[in-house]
């Protein structure tokens, strides 16, 4: 099976810059659970197939992973979306999980930015 490759967005090195000065074990976190994500993915041959507890999807093509298993850092959500043709997975943001009302924004936002992604 051809292995899925990370395609960043600038935004998400931007966050990922912050994240590193700022919050570390956050940071680390996600990206953990993005590597095993990866690994998961590497074994199976279809998105909707994938069952990891801090991987969901947030419909019209947008995922999350969690900072779940990370230790105790602060609730941090790792945003993405798949082009599933070229196998790429796209880091779009890393945001803090936020006030319903605020998140409820970012996520429409990045609702439509992986919707234009595909």
């Amino acid at each position: 099976m051809q292995q899925w490759n990370l395609q960043p967005t600038a935004a998400f090195s931007r966050d990922a810059k912050n994240y590193r000065k700022k919050k570390p074990n956050e940071l680390r976190a996600v990206l953990a659970n993005l590597d095993r994500l990866m690994k998961v993915l590497a074994e199976v041959d279809d998105i909707a197939k994938v069952s990891c507890g801090f991987f969901k999807s947030e419909g019209a093509g947008l995922f999350r992973i969690s900072e779940a298993g990370g230790g105790k850092v602060q609730p941090t959500r790792l945003y993405l979306t798949f082009k599933v043709d070229g196998r790429r997975i796209i880091p779009m943001r890393i945001l803090p999980k936020g006030q319903s009302s605020q998140q409820s924004k970012q996520i429409e936002k990045l609702k439509a930015e992986a919707r234009s992604t595909r």
